[in-house]
């Protein structure tokens, strides 16, 4: 998530804010990741029922550019695929995409509320 969170920044979530709600786009999410044990923090992107794709280096939510002003102007996002967002899950991105591994990742995928 860097330059968001630094490697070395401590960060405090709240496990309660989403057992009511769904996270939102823009929310900054913390969830394990089973395949190697650790903690990962991301941003959400996209919501249950959204499909989300990219062209040229950009994020597209249901085909509408998504404005991403969190990020520096010359990060590009790379992917080749769309994503449908299932019922109850997130679709989340790093803030470094080059370096993240994220629902881009088929071993991440849609991250589940309950996660």
């Amino acid at each position: 998530m860097e330059p968001t969170i630094m490697t070395g920044n401590t960060a405090f979530c709240n496990r309660l804010a989403y057992k009511v709600d769904m996270p939102e786009r823009g929310d900054k999410i913390v969830f394990l990741f089973q395949e190697t044990g650790e903690y990962y923090f991301k941003r959400v992107i996209g919501l249950q029922g959204e499909e989300v794709s990219f062209k040229d280096g950009h994020v597209y939510i249901n085909g509408t550019l998504l404005e991403e002003d969190y990020l520096d102007p010359s990060i590009v996002t790379e992917c080749e695929k769309t994503f449908k967002v299932p019922a109850a899950c997130v679709f989340v991105l790093g803030d470094n995409r080059d370096k993240s591994i994220d629902s881009r990742n088929s071993s991440v995928g849609c991250i589940d509320k309950e996660d």
